[in-house]
């Protein structure tokens, strides 16, 4: 009888073992490096790519077991100004000081290797689903031609055409296809999110922020609008989502500080954004949630969040 329990007894404690180390090693990653804190809720098979930047030099990392040094601009004669897009799993998009739109390949060997054309000095760049358009605003502060346009080119920046211009400042990007193109309008007296239909130019009002309020980031996952809307009057912002069409409004989470650069996981089931106490800091803190507005994780520190890769 004895030895029965002594064997029952031993199954459960190896039980508990083997759950316990099999949750830290499946379900959380502690990393402490730079300025990345720890990595849980996000699944390691997953590519959560960030940009941190730190003494004039800009690291692009890949979040997991470990921090992933993807590219640096540390040697580089043109720093990094802006992150425009990814291309495909290996490289990225980005201009530089000199206002150069730039092919980063992640080959190992932390290079700029081929320069797709120049003069770019637009702060948003953001590439169609099928990667094959390139959408960016740029500025022109020329009497004749002042004001901000909203242009449309090839993925390698050739063939690009102005579709829209206008006096005030254009806000965030997203693609809903190929053809048609949300953004954020910030307006004379308050800011909208607007749909350009590209095939005939055609602009709809999608959605109008609250009084007191403005619209910062957008980003359309699984058929739904994720954008940002900060208050004025406090140092706030909501995370909200509507349908396509500006319907059936949802709250996700409401945070001190600015939410910014929203992106969705690849199976399409979660959110990353960044948490910034300043609008103009440098860093913030990098969280996951739910579609829902479920499960709730801060998992690092980040200058921006590029992207969330499977």
């Amino acid at each position: 009888m004895k030895k029965i329990w002594y064997l029952v007894i031993g199954v459960v404690i190896v039980g508990l073992f083997a759950s316990f180390f099999g949750q830290k090693f499946i379900g959380s990653t502690s990393i402490k490096k730079d300025n990345t804190q720890k990595v849980v809720g996000i699944s390691l098979k997953d590519r959560l790519i960030v940009l941190n930047v730190k003494n004039n030099t800009s690291e692009i990392l890949e979040l997991g077991e470990t921090n992933k040094v993807l590219f640096t601009d540390s040697k580089a004669k043109s720093k990094i100004k802006t992150f425009a897009d990814f291309t495909n799993k290996n490289d990225i998009l980005i201009t530089n000081n000199s206002n150069q739109l730039i092919d980063v390949k992640f080959d190992g060997a932390n290079k700029m290797d081929s320069i797709v054309s120049g003069d770019f000095s637009s702060q948003e760049f953001v590439l169609s689903p099928s990667g094959k358009k390139l959408a960016f605003i740029t500025f022109s502060n020329a009497e004749r031609d002042y004001g901000y346009s909203l242009n449309i080119a090839d993925a390698n920046g050739k063939n690009s055409k102005s579709v829209l211009k206008q006096s005030q400042l254009f806000g965030k990007l997203s693609w809903l296809n190929d053809n048609k193109l949300f953004f954020i309008d910030s307006g004379e007296s308050s800011s909208s999110i607007k749909l350009i239909d590209l095939t005939n130019n055609s602009i709809s009002s999608i959605y109008a922020a609250w009084q007191n309020t403005n619209l910062y980031d957008l980003s359309v996952i699984k058929n739904r609008i994720y954008f940002s809307q900060d208050s004025i009057t406090d140092n706030s912002t909501e995370l909200l989502s509507l349908d396509l069409t500006g319907k059936d409004l949802i709250k996700i989470v409401k945070e001190k500080g600015y939410i910014r650069n929203i992106v969705g996981s690849p199976d399409e089931t979660k959110l990353a954004y960044l948490v910034k106490s300043k609008v103009d800091g440098d860093n913030g803190s990098v969280l996951t949630i739910d579609l829902n507005g479920q499960n709730k994780q801060d998992i690092a520190v980040a200058s921006k969040i590029l992207t969330w890769l499977p």
